[in-house]
């Protein structure tokens, strides 16, 4: 019989410091992929250059952001920055590719992609698609963290999940008219109108924050099984 004080303990506060790294990585993402963004649609930038330009800014800024709670926790270099650079582009590129294909083989896609989401087949479909992107977002990373922890398989499993999280979360502020989009933007907020970067910036808080918890929740518990003694960084 297991003796009755074992317990399983959790490092509540190494769960908060990454929920509020990533927090501050994704609003600074909002706030210099907007200005990205505006540049590009001044400039007439085409797609790749503009896509590459995004993912560059986007993965250094998060990469930096969870980096500083990395160097900490485990014995992580700034490769981890590479790493999130890395599996971005690999899922843009994978993106883009599935993309060509699909538009070679059904041509003008905008009305027959409509219909066929419409179906259940075509929902599991486009579910299983952005699976697929989180899973190849994670594949980088783990590459790394597989030399510092133990079952660091987990991190790929558990990231598709935390993406579905921050979803979800999204939905529930928008039925709870937290959150009101207006065309294809959050121009609400708590029932008034909100500047465009600021509808944005409250949309992927929200977003971040159920993301953060549960792919939070598995770096804590994995970096609790190190593989080899923690360095503490200067």
């Amino acid at each position: 019989m297991p003796p009755s004080n074992l317990k399983i303990s959790f490092e509540w506060k190494a769960w908060l410091g990454w929920i509020f790294a990533t927090l501050a990585g994704i609003e600074l993402c909002v706030l210099c992929l907007y200005h990205v963004a505006f540049y590009a649609a001044s400039n007439n930038l085409l797609f790749p250059i503009f896509g590459l330009a995004t993912l560059s800014a986007a993965g250094t800024i998060l990469g930096t952001s969870q980096w500083f709670w990395l160097r900490k926790h485990l014995n992580l270099g700034p490769s981890w920055v590479a790493a999130t650079i890395g599996g971005w582009y690999l899922a843009m590129g994978v993106s883009y590719s599935l993309g060509a294909l699909r538009d070679k083989l059904m041509g003008d896609p905008n009305s027959k992609m409509e219909a066929f989401f419409d179906t259940f087949f075509g929902l599991m479909i486009l579910i299983l698609f952005y699976w697929l992107l989180s899973i190849l977002v994670s594949l980088p990373q783990w590459l790394l963290l597989r030399h510092h922890v133990q079952r660091s398989g987990w991190w790929v499993a558990i990231r598709p999940i935390s993406w579905l999280g921050g979803w979800s979360l999204c939905y529930l502020a928008q039925y709870l008219k937290i959150i009101r989009f207006g065309f294809f933007e959050p121009d609400q907020i708590f029932g008034f109108h909100v500047p465009e970067i600021v509808g944005w910036s409250v949309f992927f808080l929200v977003f971040g924050l159920g993301f953060a918890a549960i792919n939070g929740a598995a770096i804590v518990l994995l970096q609790s099984k190190p593989k080899t003694p923690l360095i503490e960084a200067p």
